[in-house]
Formats: C-alpha cells, structure tokens, sequence
C-alpha cells in the first residue's frame, strides 16, 4: 500500500476453518490501493503457490497486465479478472502517472462458474462506476473496515454473491465482449494474419479462451474449426491471386500461408476438388469466353 489514506486499505482472511476452503466459496483478500512512481508495483503470478482468482478494477489512473505473453493498458472502468498461478503479471507502467485501484482475491471453489465467466467474456472488461457488483464490492469493503467480517460462513456467503454479482452485471451489459465478439476477433486475426504461421493456441490466446473453448464456440457458429476456417480463407485469398498468371505457385504458397507449392497444391485440391494449376487455367478459359459473349453483344448492340 503507498498513500496514506484512510480509504487505502487491504484487508487479509485467515479463518480456521481451513478444510473447508475447497468446497466453499471465500475471499482471501479485499482491498483499495493508490500506487505512483517511484514506488514499485509488480505482481507476477506464475509462481503463486495457492490457487485463487483476483479481480480487479481500475479507478483512475493506469495500469497494464500480461496475459500469455500479450500486454494491455488497464485505463479507468476496465475490470480484470483471472486465476493464480498462471502467465499473468500486472503492474504500474513507467508510462503511468499512477494507479489507482480495488480489487477482491477469491479461493478457488467457484472455480467452474469464475472460468466460464473469463471463457464468455476475457479476462478484461469495462464496467460502468456503479453497478451490482461494484456497489457490492463497496459494500463488502465497508464491512471488512467496520471488522464485520469475522465468521467463515458469512464471509463464504458474501464471496458466492460477489461472484453471482459479477455474473449477472456482465450479462446486463450489452458493450461487453460476448462469445460472438470474441469470434469476431478470431476472424479479424485470421484475416489480417493468414499469411503467417498461425495455430489454434495463438488464437485462442488472442481471443483470451482455452483453444478447446475456442474451437467448441467457433464450431457452433460456423460449422467447422479455426484451423479448417483458416486454410479455407488462405485458398480462397490464393484464388484470387491465381487470376495473376504471372505468379509462380511457389510464390502464391508462400503469401498465403503454405510452407511450399506442393502442400498448397495438396490442400487447394481437397478444398476446391481440382489442381491449382487446373483451376488458373479453368478460370482464364472462362474469363476469355466471358469477354468474347461480352464482344458479340456490343456488336450485335451496334448493328441493332
């Protein structure tokens, strides 16, 4: 804690109770912090020894996480939320004037419910200042300062609402990301990126889900996998660009994802069910009796 405030607090729970902390829902810790340069802050959850879930909300100020070796700016309203121990740091960025925060640390007996929530809606989010779960983390954090905290049962009772709180707020709000944004985001990478060596677990990353999430929502929607809708677009792009008969095929391979000729003539075949080559030709046969009609009716225009 830095600022000397009586609204900073951090408040730790260790009740006796420890037998129970797997099969029901607590908090470990509540708090309200302001951290400026040149103080520190940095938390790195890769070597955390218990399992827990954080959530945290910016207030005003700036922050920044790593999730998976991908790094976002946390500004006022955007909210976190994810699981300990894992590829997850957050901190106060040199760029920052400081960092004003709150945050809950939950066991990790709501763990199905906590997961599905980061697989709908990411690991970051943006809340309005008041709302259910917000007003009720207030709440929670005025009764740890009065010390009203005390018992294990109505502690595990305010964790279970807390996290009922957050479930039914992101469910109200229509701007936050849902499942089909998440797609959306899948097929932007996808787009923008097909080119390179892309594979389910960068998107899934990307899309902040588990890849066997990601592959479920996205065959749900679409009917087949990231993967098979990725080599789909990287031929359809290479129809295009055997329109070019100038273009080598090694050349076409190469800018449209394919690690050599013969794998992209392979693949071109089962999705398109004729040869690259066969098909540049097909094309070209089709386009000259295009133009040929296309002269037979001005002509036949003319002489009307």
């Amino acid at each position: 804690m830095s600022e000397k405030h009586e609204t900073y607090k951090t408040y730790e729970y260790h009740f006796k109770y420890l037998n129970l902390y797997e099969n029901y829902y607590s908090f470990v810790s509540i708090g309200r912090e302001y951290w400026k340069h040149p103080q520190g802050y940095v938390i790195n959850l890769l070597n955390t020894q218990k399992r827990q879930y954080i959530f945290q909300y910016t207030v005003s100020g700036e922050g920044a996480i790593t999730i998976n070796s991908r790094t976002y700016t946390l500004k006022p309203g955007q909210a976190f939320l994810v699981e300990s121990p894992g590829y997850v740091k957050y901190f106060l960025p040199k760029s920052s004037t400081h960092w004003e925060l709150k945050f809950i640390t939950l066991n990790a007996a709501g763990h199905d419910i906590l997961n599905s929530i980061v697989n709908e809606y990411g690991n970051i989010f943006t809340l309005p200042d008041s709302c259910p779960v917000l007003d009720y983390w207030e709440e929670l954090y005025r009764l740890s300062c009065s010390r009203q905290l005390n018992d294990f049962f109505s502690a595990s009772a305010c964790a279970y609402t807390f996290v009922m709180r957050l479930n039914a707020t992101l469910r109200s709000l229509p701007s936050v990301r849902h499942s089909s944004n998440r797609l959306q985001t899948c097929l932007d990478t996808i787009h923008a990126n097909y080119r390179e060596p892309l594979t389910l677990e960068q998107l899934a990353d990307i899309c902040c889900l588990s890849a066997s999430h990601l592959s479920r929502i996205f065959k749900e929607n679409f009917h087949i996998t990231p993967i098979q809708y990725l080599i789909n677009y990287r031929v359809k792009m290479a129809c295009h660009m055997l329109l070019q008969e100038d273009l080598r095929m090694e050349t076409i391979a190469l800018q449209t994802g394919f690690s050599s000729a013969n794998y992209f003539s392979r693949i071109f075949k089962q999705v398109m069910g004729i040869s690259p080559k066969d098909y540049r030709h097909q094309t070209h046969t089709e386009a000259l009796q295009q133009q040929e009609i296309q002269q037979l009716v001005v002509k036949y225009e003319v002489l009307e």
